[in-house]
């Protein structure tokens, strides 16, 4: 599973611009982060697959609130490895 970096696990202080960045996988061929106001991640505000880098930032900014974040990896060999940790953060 991918280790998550930035932004830290926490929901103060706050971010505004920002930059999801976590570490390689060896083995992972693409990435897939989804990010949701809930930590369930029902009524996910992102679900992004095929990600080449370890690093992702919205085209759109989010709204102002609270949201978790995760990642899991695409393996070359075809299919998905687990889920990282989820980690949260506050954009304001």
């Amino acid at each position: 599973m991918p280790q998550l970096v930035s932004p830290p696990n926490t929901f103060s202080p706050t971010v505004d611009d920002i930059v999801l960045d976590w570490e390689p996988l060896s083995g992972a061929q693409t990435y897939n982060l989804q990010v949701s106001p809930n930590i369930d991640f029902t009524n996910n505000t992102l679900n992004v697959t095929g990600i080449e880098a370890t690093t992702y930032s919205p085209a759109a900014a989010l709204p102002n609130g609270s949201y978790y974040w995760r990642v899991r990896a695409e393996h070359a060999w075809g299919g998905f490895g687990g889920w990282s940790q989820v980690f949260g953060f506050t954009r304001e």
